[in-house]
């Protein structure tokens, strides 16, 4: 009845984002997992939470729950490093605990012993991320940096055993890693597994869990509220469809807005004043502006908060005047006009 995590080790990959609702066991399988690995091939795994602050709550009792499956053993959270201890008194050092935030400073380690990387909660549900609007790839990046470092040769250049897993309950599927890797373009509702270069998304809907907790106590409290939507029935907890979608009649293009690299398209239709934005924008469009330092260059002028432009697209929206051809447009506006 609970999550289990063959398809990913069946279709082995780099990286692979798991997301899910919530008390299906995705990170209890994992940490048994983790465990596994050293107990039966003496492999070490690395725990990841953002911030140290993230790791300094959870740490001390993270694998209280699977102990159960192992008898003989307990575990032990001693100056950043997971020990297994047994009951003839050993006390093996299995793995680390590192934040996303302080991987710069591991770039010389040697981590030959270990296969296993696990971001928990890598979602947050407040949607902010390391880098914020300025720098919305710095996670992504930072990732990938550190998989480097975790898998580089030993004999290879690079050791294509060791996952990567990203683990969280289904909060958006508007999030910087989805988007550093277009995986938010081919998503779609009914997608359940998607495989790419380098990747798997897993996307989990335990029906048989959720109908457990719709009929408890807890479950009727939270019956008909957003929260049973996003908890109970995998609904993306920051994701709304209002003004997603394109509206009728002939629309004319009016400029392009490029943002941390990706060039958005605005239209304006023509019969009711509705304006467009789209990720699918005329690249040979002479009006062209950017909205960060970075964006600009000779091509993009610069566009001010205070801009006649910007202030319409604002109005519009507030009016609700402002249509989005997808959730990314919709998020890329969002995440300007904060």
């Amino acid at each position: 009845m609970y999550y289990n995590g063959d398809k990913i080790l069946n279709r082995k990959q780099p990286f692979n984002f798991l997301l899910g609702n919530r008390g299906i066991g995705k990170s209890y399988y994992w940490k048994r997992y983790c465990i596994k690995q050293f107990l039966d091939k003496n492999r070490k795994f690395i725990y990841v939470r953002r911030y140290k602050s993230d790791l300094d709550k959870v740490v001390s009792n993270l694998f209280d729950d699977v102990l159960n499956q192992f008898d003989k053993y307990g575990i032990v959270f001693e100056k950043g490093k997971f020990y297994i201890t047994t009951n003839d008194g050993l006390k093996l050092d299995c793995g680390l605990a590192i934040a996303v935030s302080e991987f710069t400073k591991y770039k010389s380690a040697n981590f030959e012993d270990y296969d296993t990387i696990m971001f928990d909660e890598f979602l947050p549900e407040d949607g902010k991320y390391l880098g914020g609007k300025d720098r919305p790839f710095l996670e992504p990046e930072l990732c990938l940096n550190f998989y480097q470092t975790v898998a580089r040769g030993y004999n290879k250049p690079i050791r294509d055993e060791v996952l990567f897993l990203f683990i969280s309950n289904s909060v958006t599927i508007n999030n910087p890693y989805f988007q550093f890797y277009n995986i938010d373009k081919r998503l779609r509702p009914e997608t359940k597994f998607l495989k790419g270069e380098g990747f798997n998304v897993e996307v989990n809907n335990n029906l048989a869990i959720s109908k457990e907790i719709a009929n408890s106590k807890f479950g009727q409290l939270v019956k008909g509220t957003r929260y049973e939507r996003y908890a109970l029935n995998n609904d993306f907890y920051l994701d709304n469809n209002e003004f997603i979608g394109e509206s009728t009649g002939k629309k004319i293009y009016a400029y392009s807005l490029v943002y941390n690299g990706t060039v958005f398209g605005v239209y304006k239709y023509v019969d009711t004043g509705i304006w467009f934005i789209s990720d699918t924008a005329d690249m040979d469009y002479p009006y062209k502006y950017s909205l960060t330092l970075k964006d600009h260059s000779f091509d993009a002028v610069m566009l001010s908060h205070l801009d006649d432009k910007f202030k319409n697209l604002r109005k519009q929206y507030a009016y609700g005047m402002l249509y989005f051809k997808n959730q990314r447009c919709k998020t890329f506006f969002e995440s300007i006009i904060k």
